[in-house]
């Protein structure tokens, strides 16, 4: 499974990032799957602004083989833009709670992209939270509450401060397209080498189709992605991300 290349690792960012987060641009309270707790946890503490956005998600896997076919349906179905992609992403937990369970946490990610092209703004760092909304999941796609906000490279000390701990690392490169309202990236998913990040599974690619949107666009943005879905599926098979089973994988390896 795509979540077994995630390796433990101690506190902190090490020389990649170490010291305060920047200004946020998104946040406010934000409702996540909790486990049994099952409170909403306030993060506006820690990102400012009230702007509640929701990412939807598919994803599936192809193989190396199958990637020029998967490019070409997507250039006819989605017009896209193509940028190389790659990025370290380190999941942090709050250290307070590291005889709990990690099921019952919400982490969150700091996303360091390794080349320009790769990043959404200047600053290759990001900072991002998800969870999972309350209630029934009636939707075509998975959907989690999102925050993915800029911060510099300090935020790892930062974190820390705060209370968190660094639970594990992994890495990802490959090929975005984005076009339309969606993103489709199709990477490997590779563990943190001593020189260099070495994939998993070389014959196996991962593809995720994401798009961003707001809580009075989320239904049609569900039903818009998964249409794309079946439209690729000569090529590709893209299914809900089960969150709940992700998070159990992650605590039995971190």
């Amino acid at each position: 499974h795509i979540m077994s290349g995630w390796s433990s690792a101690g506190s902190g960012l090490g020389s990649s990032a170490a010291a305060s987060a920047a200004s946020a641009s998104a946040g406010g309270r934000i409702d996540g799957d909790l486990g049994a707790a099952g409170h909403g946890t306030d993060m506006s503490a820690l990102f400012g602004g009230s702007t509640r956005r929701f990412e939807c998600q598919l994803q599936g896997t192809v193989l190396a083989g199958d990637v020029p076919a998967l490019r070409t349906y997507l250039a006819a179905l989605l017009h896209p833009r193509e940028r190389p992609v790659a990025y370290r992403e380190s999941v942090f937990l709050l250290a307070a709670q590291a005889q709990v369970s990690k099921i019952g946490q919400v982490p969150l990610h700091v996303r360091t992209y390794m080349h320009a092209r790769s990043r959404q703004r200047d600053s290759p760092y990001r900072l991002r939270y998800s969870a999972v909304p309350f209630g029934k999941d009636v939707s075509p796609t998975s959907v989690v509450h999102l925050i993915d906000v800029s911060v510099d490279r300090s935020i790892g000390e930062f974190l820390t401060h705060l209370g968190y701990s660094k639970a594990f690392d992994f890495y990802r490169e490959g090929i975005m397209f984005t076009g339309r309202d969606f993103t489709v990236s199709v990477t490997q998913l590779k563990r943190l080498g001593e020189i260099s990040p070495v994939a998993l599974t070389p014959d196996t690619w991962i593809v995720d189709l994401t798009s961003v949107t707001t809580d009075d666009k989320r239904a049609a943005t569900s039903e818009a992605m998964a249409q794309f879905a079946r439209d690729l599926l000569p090529v590709v098979e893209l299914k809900k991300i089960d969150q709940r089973q992700l998070a159990k994988e992650a605590e039995a390896i971190s």
